[in-house]
């Protein structure tokens, strides 16, 4: 739907559908026109939409902006690309890729400028936003996310204190890894470690992923046959609870900032109590969208 735009394109402040209808927030049909504001709602173009078949969503502004760009069109396509094992269900396995293509004349150097900047801003909708915008469980993804990049410091750490000759520790004005005390090098092992182990405690097993989409399954034949039943039950299995992940990231966020602590540099402690504070802010908000979603989803 054309008002879910501004959540998927950092560009598009709003987008309005001109509606032929009572109903405001339905999806586009071939005809339908579709004002779109950005810039800080300075600019509008009005897409018109020209196909809407499966697989292809097109829209054309002839007029396009004033004095920018004219004879716009911008292509969406849609396939899926899923490669499920051999023993699997192929329903649980496939995804939709979304190719997006856009064409436009400039009348303005501006357009040619922006170019880049369109690029970037197109790349960030399909690749980051949209999935994110779509994505059911946003909070076990962050979790996932922040193990990967917990296990992958970790081990540049220790990269970099066995063989890269402590950039990092000198870079803030600690002593190298081999002029550390034998209790600040066992820390800063305990700190290279607990990376990895954040990584592993972030990843889902196998009976963990195969339950979860047996439980989907279960919800969604429960809300076809039982809608009522599962209306009144959904607000007792909203709460999201502390998962194993979780441990890993407060463990980690645990060992970074004691270490700050210990290093008697006020700079460092602020720093990574700053980086706490941003992924604490980042677990609320993920917590929160799951949170808003699971009625949905349930």
């Amino acid at each position: 739907r054309p008002s879910h735009w501004p959540e998927i394109v950092l560009s598009s402040n709003r987008a309005e559908l001109i509606a032929t209808s009572t109903d405001t927030n339905r999806g586009v049909n071939k005809g339908s026109v579709v004002n779109e504001y950005f810039a800080l709602n300075l600019m509008c173009i009005a897409w018109t939409c020209v196909e809407n078949r499966p697989g292809t969503l097109t829209f054309q502004s002839s007029r396009g902006v004033a004095g920018i760009a004219m004879d716009c069109a911008m292509s969406f396509e849609f396939w899926d690309s899923g490669c499920p094992t051999k023993n699997e269900n192929k329903n649980n396995h496939d995804t939709t890729t979304v190719q997006l293509t856009m064409e436009y004349t400039p009348e303005s150097p501006l357009a040619v400028l922006a170019t880049p900047l369109l690029v970037i801003d197109n790349w960030l909708a399909l690749k980051v936003l949209l999935p994110a915008a779509i994505d059911p469980l946003p909070l076990q993804s962050f979790r996932r996310l922040m193990g990967i990049l917990y296990g992958v410091a970790g081990m540049a750490h220790g990269v970099d204190i066995t063989l890269g000759g402590s950039v990092l520790f000198r870079s803030v004005g600690l002593p190298p890894f081999s002029q550390l005390e034998p209790v600040g090098q066992l820390y800063a092992c305990l700190w290279c470690a607990v990376g990895p182990l954040a990584y592993i405690l972030s990843q889902p097993r196998r009976n963990d992923r195969m339950n979860a989409s047996h439980n989907t399954a279960v919800k969604k034949k429960r809300s076809t046959t039982n809608p009522t039943t599962t209306a009144s039950s959904s607000s007792s299995r909203s709460n999201v609870s502390v998962d194993k992940a979780d441990i890993g990231i407060i463990l980690y966020g645990l060992v970074e900032v004691v270490g700050a602590y210990l290093s008697d540099r006020s700079d460092v402690l602020v720093n990574a109590l700053g980086v706490q504070m941003v992924v604490f802010a980042a677990w609320i908000y993920s917590y929160k969208k799951q949170q808003s979603k699971q009625p949905q989803i349930e």
